[in-house]
């Protein structure tokens, strides 16, 4: 298969730079997505070459302008959905911190399809998070209480505080936008998403 993912000795795409010491994962979402990926071979029936072709698989343009656990993020998406365990409306992400080149603010955007509940929920250890609901409607989990969303609404949540969504009937789009945090981030994943 040649394609962006096969540049091993192209000269235009430069020499390979190692890091000095490099960590095998820089942040705790890396660690996180492949655990997921490789968590999800089982239930999803894919084996490691399914897997490999589906992260290689892309366009360059898309290959290229994404990191390293991105593209594996990307192809567990594609693996998911040819599977039919989610479908390409029911979920999507964009974050923008190091596009905005900022250390003390994260934006990050998120739309849910039509009633689909977060499969988890998360805190964070220091970091406090606002999300303004752009379009549609749901629900929010806050700690032990569920609060209805509409268009427009804005809810700043605490760091300790324990958050997860379920889209309305005609789905949710959530701007999040993130306060300072340590090096990697500080997000915990909670042990149950919702609470009835």
């Amino acid at each position: 298969m040649d394609g962006a993912h096969d540049m091993g000795g192209v000269a235009w795409s430069g020499p390979v730079v190692p890091e000095p010491d490099e960590p095998m994962f820089h942040a705790e979402w890396e660690r996180r997505a492949f655990a997921i990926t490789l968590a999800m071979g089982m239930p999803g029936g894919w084996n490691i070459d399914m897997s490999r072709f589906a992260r290689e698989n892309r366009p360059p343009e898309d290959y290229l302008s994404k990191s390293y656990f991105q593209i594996w993020l990307a192809g567990l998406e594609t693996l998911m959905v040819e599977r039919g365990l989610v479908t390409r409306e029911e979920i999507e992400a964009r974050f923008a911190r190091k596009h905005l080149d900022s250390e003390e603010l994260g934006v990050s955007y998120f739309r849910y399809g039509p009633g689909f509940r977060s499969p988890m929920g998360h805190r964070h250890r220091v970091q406090e998070e606002a999300y303004v609901v752009v379009s549609g409607s749901g629900r929010i989990r806050l700690g032990d209480e569920i609060h209805e969303l509409r268009q427009w609404d804005v809810v700043r949540v605490s760091p300790e505080t324990v958050r997860a969504f379920e889209a309305g009937a005609d789905g949710l789009e959530v701007i999040a936008i993130g306060s300072d945090r340590p090096e990697g981030g500080d997000g915990v994943r909670a042990e149950t998403a919702w609470v009835e």
